[in-house]
């Protein structure tokens, strides 16, 4: 209904989903413990169309675990080669914030990781462009995947200051941010 695009983003099969005329990522908001109480480590699979007010994303797999920096590694490798994409990764400073990037890529040299600059920006703020495409039905969800309806709970409840669980939305927003385009690319043709 026109009432749950509003709240959902837009919820689809995910047999509809295609990569043609996309760009893509992963995007990956990763934690450092396997403990009980320590966050979850959030790696997506993101697509992007379109430019400006136009651009939709499709999050095609989502993937949400409690595990130490080695095994993380592991998904990331094995989500890399199934995709053929490059790992997003946020940066939040210019140097006591690449630790994560470095630490994933000291661990598995195989990763291909690009750093996400977030200039200092809180979660809230760096959701903003997401949440704002989401509330317009720009998202789309394969609501047919067995991890949609927390994904979707993660949106719905997400405020950006001090949520029990953002580690979904916080990659989703580096995953908009780094595919987002204002207009397309400059030819030569132009």
């Amino acid at each position: 209904t026109p009432e749950e695009r509003r709240h959902y983003g837009v919820v689809v099969a995910k047999s509809e989903f295609t990569w043609t005329r996309k760009r893509g990522c992963i995007p990956a908001d990763t934690a450092a413990s396997a403990r009980t109480s320590a966050d979850f480590s959030a790696i997506l699979v993101v697509a992007m169309s379109g430019f400006g007010i136009e651009s939709e994303m499709w999050i095609y797999d989502c993937i949400h675990v409690q595990e130490e920096v080695p095994e993380v590694c592991q998904i990331l490798e094995r989500t890399q080669r199934k995709y053929r994409l490059l790992i997003a990764v946020e940066t939040v400073a210019a140097n006591a914030g690449r630790s994560v990037s470095q630490m994933l890529r000291r661990a598995n040299k195989n990763l291909r990781i690009v750093d996400v600059e977030v200039g200092g920006k809180d979660k809230f703020t760096r959701a903003i462009p997401i949440s704002a495409a989401w509330n317009q039905g720009r998202v789309h969800v394969p609501i047919d995947e067995d991890w949609a309806d927390v994904l979707i709970e993660e949106f719905k409840l997400f405020t950006g200051v001090d949520d029990l669980h953002d580690d979904i939305v916080d990659a989703a927003a580096h995953g908009w941010n780094l595919l987002y385009r204002e207009k397309p690319p400059i030819t030569e043709k132009d």
